[in-house]
């Protein structure tokens, strides 16, 4: 964002000595020397910045990495789109000014319009809110999404309600099912008829952030989260989790967000298993063995 904003503040300096430049062509004769030397040297700039930032070189990317194409569109976009409205704005007052009624009709005419001012600013932040949701993310109500299946499918809610947008789950050595979600919590459902609806759910718990991995081994549930790997276990049996232990800790996480280490496996060779989907940084796994974690990688660690 920082390199965005500092490509278009070096384009609107080089637009702005080239307007500057073009100005001073219609002065004088000793002024018009200086606008040409300035706007050759804006055009220059100008096309020195537009190079550097589309040609590709050495590797393939260009030299100063900005989606300049779609920065530009979008600056002159906004230009416009300012330019318009502050037009609209203008003839409006214009328009106001005269065409409005004096005494408490034109007080009452103006006051609609201050009104009318933030009304009009919070429908159309509004409208730019849900425009800018996904539609999958729109409705809440599991109810209202369409699962659509192969024939000879049927699907059915196994559980519902309490959580908030589950991100992974898994059966433990009790047959029931642990659900993580993206607030941050662990909730257990049990099916105890079979009828493949939870009649129960209870949180075991919570306080992660990023959850997005969960894998059973040894009477322990692994979890994946920001930057982490720890091991829960509920040793009175009550159903909530009493003890916790951090196994891996300082992996990459959120450099680019909201990519993160993610989920997780034990193979037959009792080793766990940890993808991860961050393109950046590297991080030290905190262990014995000083593994190096690197982005992008698929890690493997004996758990002792």
């Amino acid at each position: 964002m920082l390199l965005t904003f500092a490509t278009l503040a070096v384009l609107a300096f080089c637009i702005s000595v080239g307007v500057v430049g073009a100005v001073l062509l219609r002065r004088g004769r000793g002024w018009r020397i200086v606008g040409c030397v300035l706007l050759a040297q804006a055009l220059l700039a100008t096309a020195a910045l537009v190079a550097l930032s589309t040609l590709p070189f050495g590797i393939g990317d260009p030299l100063i990495r900005v989606p300049f194409r779609d920065i530009l569109m979008q600056a002159l976009g906004s230009a416009a789109a300012i330019g318009g409205v502050a037009g609209l704005i203008y003839l409006v007052a214009r328009w106001a000014r005269t065409q409005l009624p004096q005494g408490r009709a034109g007080r009452l005419a103006v006051a609609g319009l201050l009104a009318a001012v933030p009304l009009l600013a919070a429908v159309s932040m509004a409208g730019l809110v849900r425009a800018s949701t996904p539609e999958r993310e729109r409705e809440r109500d599991p109810n209202k999404r369409p699962i659509t299946l192969s024939r000879g499918f049927a699907s059915n809610v196994f559980v519902q309600g309490t959580m908030d947008n589950p991100t992974t789950i898994v059966f433990g050595p009790d047959n029931k099912l642990y659900i993580a979600d993206i607030s941050g919590a662990i909730w257990v459902a049990e099916d105890a008829n079979h009828d493949g609806v939870a009649e129960d759910i209870k949180q075991f718990a919570d306080g992660f952030s990023l959850l997005v991995g969960l894998a059973w081994h040894d009477g322990e549930l692994y979890t994946a989260s920001s930057g982490k790997i720890e091991a829960l276990r509920d040793s009175n049996a009550d159903g909530v989790a009493d003890q916790r232990r951090l196994v891996v800790g300082d992996l990459p996480s959120l450099v680019l967000k909201p990519h993160s280490n993610n989920g997780l496996a034990f193979g037959p060779d009792r080793r766990e298993s940890a993808g991860g989907s961050h393109p950046l940084g590297q991080a030290r796994w905190q262990r014995s063995e000083g593994v190096r974690a690197r982005p992008g990688q698929h890690l493997r660690c004996r758990v002792q």
